[in-house]
This record gives structure tokens, C-alpha cells and sequence, in this order.
């Protein structure tokens, strides 16, 4: 089991980043600007997989058939910063990076990190039965992300349709890790 001071010490060392990486990113900003971002992190070793979370992403974690959510989906969580010195305008921004420190077990199969333009339209296990099947089908690996791509389009596509779903600009993003 990790250490309570060897997990701290990476939150810290994590929030420093996130927070270094936000202060950059707002001296860009400009009055027009309506982009936002989001940050996933993930450190794998033999023992770990040491996560970091700040935005709409998610990573999960696929063990045994059951996906471990190592971050909450979709969450918001912020706190107002005052825009370009404006007492009119507020941006809504959090450098605070969600961590989670989780044991490796030698029945992990992968590890997603996706934005939300994936989990808006799939969850966990719809994206993991998804895969399974794809992957037992197709020979490269990146058959299987233009398949999964093209699957969240036409997802997105269909909720339009029935409205349920509003038309935003959520890109589609995401990283597997084989164990």
C-alpha cells in the first residue's frame, strides 16, 4: 500500500502543475475567448497507477471485465476568478487536480482517459463492451479508435435528433493503456 506521506507529497507536486499549467494558459486569455480545457494525468508503475484529474475528462480503470471510475465523470467543480481585472466579467476555473492512487492487480486489462465528448454519449461499460468487440475484430489498434469515433458521432448525431442532447464543440479524445 502507498505511503500516506508518499501520496501527499504527489497531490502536492500534481497541484503545483495544474496550478502552473492554469497561470499560463490565462495569460493567453482574451475578452472573446470562450475555449475551455481539461487535464488528465496518469503515471503507471508495477505496484500503482498514480491519476490526476482537472476538467470534464475521465479516466477509468478496466479490471476483470468492471471498470474502476478513478475520477468523477462529468463533474464541476469550480470557483469564480475575476476576468481580465473586470469587476463585469467572472471565468470559471479550477486548478485543483483530483488525484487517486489505486493498487495494480494482474487482472487489469487497460485504462482510459478520455475527454467528455467520449462519456457524454458512452458509459463505462457501453465504451468497454464497445471495445471488447472491436478489438476481437479488428487487427490495428487504430481501426479500433476511427471505429470508436465514428460510433460517438453517430451517437451524438442520434441525440441531436431527438433532442436530448444539446450540439456542443466536445472534442473526442482519448488514450488507452494496455497492461
Amino acid at each position: 500500500m502507498i505511503s500516506f506521506w508518499i501520496q501527499s507529497i504527489l497531490s502536492i507536486i500534481l497541484f503545483v502543475f495544474f496550478f502552473s499549467c492554469e497561470k499560463l494558459l490565462k495569460q493567453h486569455l482574451t475578452e472573446t475567448d470562450r475555449s475551455s480545457s481539461s487535464a488528465l494525468l496518469a503515471l503507471v508503475d508495477r505496484s500503482h497507477v498514480y491519476f490526476a484529474d482537472c476538467g470534464n475528462s475521465t479516466a477509468v480503470l478496466y479490471r476483470n471485465g468492471q471498470d474502476v471510475l478513478l475520477s468523477k465523470q462529468n463533474k464541476v467543480v469550480t470557483r469564480k476568478v475575476k476576468k481580465n481585472n473586470s469587476d463585469n466579467g467572472f471565468r470559471f476555473l479550477n486548478s485543483a487536480p483530483e488525484t487517486c492512487f489505486i493498487q495494480r492487480h494482474a487482472d487489469d486489462e487497460f485504462l482510459v482517459l478520455a475527454t467528455d465528448g467520449i462519456w457524454n454519449v458512452m458509459s463505462p461499460e457501453d465504451l468497454y463492451t464497445f471495445l471488447e468487440h472491436e478489438m476481437s475484430i479488428k487487427e490495428k489498434t487504430s481501426d479500433v479508435f476511427q471505429s470508436l469515433f465514428q460510433r460517438c458521432r453517430e451517437l451524438v448525431l442520434w441525440k441531436v435528433f431527438f433532442k436530448s442532447f444539446l450540439i456542443s464543440r466536445n472534442s473526442h479524445h482519448l488514450i488507452l493503456i494496455f497492461f
